[in-house]
């Protein structure tokens, strides 16, 4: 719960990989992509829901040369943070937008 509260999440792009560092408490999804397995970035929805209501969350995934699908961030509570995070890291990597199936366009 601490690293909820604590950490930052940092998105780095170098020639070649595409980190994602969670820090300054130690956290699961610290990743490294390598940008020739990166074919596509879209966003997806996610409802939680409870007595109480419905909640809502978005993640930034991407499709990699397998065509297999990876969370890169998830927890984002304003789909525009995670559109803007999809449309800047596709125009920084020369990658086409395209539609996905598992995409929210909302």
């Amino acid at each position: 719960t601490l690293a909820g509260y604590v950490n930052r999440t940092y998105l780095t792009v170098s020639e070649k990989d595409l980190q994602v560092r969670h820090t300054p408490l130690p956290w699961t999804g610290n990743m490294l992509i390598a940008l020739d397995e990166i074919t596509q970035f879209y966003c997806r929805e996610h409802v939680s829901r409870s007595k109480n209501g419905s909640s809502y969350t978005y993640s930034l995934n991407y499709i990699d040369s397998y065509q297999n699908h990876h969370k890169v961030l998830s927890g984002l509570s304003e789909v525009n943070d995670c559109k803007y995070l999809e449309r800047l890291l596709e125009f920084h990597l020369g990658i086409e937008n395209r539609p996905v199936s598992r995409e929210f366009r909302g």
